[in-house]
């Protein structure tokens, strides 16, 4: 935990956030450019650290076994 504290007084709360905001920003534009689909949230400054991006399938049951195998 004092290393997790120290790491964020270095870097900064709103800097480590904006970091990861461009992060998923990036990668879920990669993503969509090999799944040929598309994120869901468009707007950059409504983006957090995570993405969401649609599946290139609507087979909802292999989507559901492809979850459960991730899971």
């Amino acid at each position: 935990m004092k290393d997790a504290l120290e790491f964020r007084n270095i870097f900064g709360d709103k800097e480590i956030m904006q970091y990861m905001s461009d992060l998923s920003w990036q990668a879920g534009n990669e993503v969509q450019k090999i799944w040929g689909t598309e994120m869901l949230i468009n707007d950059k400054s409504r983006l957090s650290s995570l993405n969401n991006i649609r599946i290139p399938c609507n087979d909802m049951a292999k989507v559901s076994q492809i979850v459960q195998e991730m899971i």
